[in-house]
């Protein structure tokens, strides 16, 4: 497969880890006397989803982006948002009232889907051109990180 191809399977990847969020969330907002359920939801999803694709990120996809001076900026304040994340999930998984809960999921909701957009974007697609970048070979050390 060629970079673009395998930048546009990122990509359509990270909207349907956005939307996968989104609809746990949207479980917690319709729940009112269970909202830990939805709540546990949505943490479960952000544990075990969501913070493992983004430390495999760090280790593949942003290890690639360093080597080039223009991305360094960029990488390095979404590796802080994955810090931010991890952060926003222990406070849901810590919350004890469902409009904190609520609140705190709706943070790290829109969060996700900006720094989603931002390396599809400006990550991926800055990447896929460069004739030394072999997404294929990145995503599939992303595949044995997850498994690992």
């Amino acid at each position: 497969m060629s970079n673009v191809e395998i930048a546009r399977a990122m990509t359509n990847h990270h909207a349907e880890m956005v939307n996968a969020l989104e609809g746990r969330i949207d479980l917690l907002v319709s729940s009112t006397e269970n909202w830990q359920e939805g709540r546990n939801a949505v943490v479960s999803y952000l544990l075990n989803d969501v913070l493992p694709h983004a430390e495999a990120e760090e280790s593949t996809i942003y290890s690639a982006a360093l080597q080039f001076v223009r991305l360094t900026a960029l990488v390095r304040s979404m590796m802080w948002e994955h810090t931010i994340i991890r952060e926003l999930t222990q406070a849901l998984q810590e919350s004890i009232q469902r409009d904190h809960a609520l609140m705190l999921a709706m943070q790290v909701s829109k969060l996700f889907w900006v720094h989603a957009e931002k390396e599809n974007r400006y990550v991926i697609a800055d990447l896929a051109p460069e004739p030394d970048i072999d997404l294929h070979a990145i995503l599939g050390a992303m595949h044995d990180a997850l498994a690992g």
